[in-house]
């Protein structure tokens, strides 16, 4: 969610959504079909749920507070599909910090940064 958008590379054109900080909202753009980040939603929805910064009420009695970071920085470390390998770094939720893996090009999910910084950024509380 704090990533830039990014619309990848190839040829497709696949309608996404991805979280702007500076406003705190989703908007869509075109994904390319390779490459990309994790700040990529397959609907607005997702999107929302995933990124956005909180306070869900019922009754005006607050439930929770969500945090949109620990959710992606939760998700196992996925590999991907594809022939087009490259190192990435994930955050392990059950270690505590950024390892490197080897991302296979397509698919993914959020919890896939280029740089340690980058996920440390990201997932490293304090």
């Amino acid at each position: 969610c704090l990533l830039d958008v990014n619309e990848g590379s190839g040829s497709k054109s696949i309608t996404k959504f991805y979280y702007k900080k500076s406003t705190g909202r989703c908007f869509k753009f075109t994904f390319k079909g390779d490459g990309g980040n994790g700040n990529r939603f397959d609907s607005r929805k997702k999107c929302v749920n995933t990124c956005m910064l909180g306070i869900r009420q019922v009754d005006a009695f607050i439930l929770s507070c969500s945090d949109p970071i620990a959710e992606t920085c939760k998700l196992e470390v996925d590999e991907g599909k594809g022939r087009t390998p490259g190192r990435f770094f994930y955050f392990d939720n059950k270690k505590g910090y950024c390892e490197r893996f080897k991302f296979k090009g397509k698919g993914g999910n959020g919890n896939r940064f280029k740089t340690r910084k980058e996920c440390r950024a990201a997932c490293v509380v304090g």
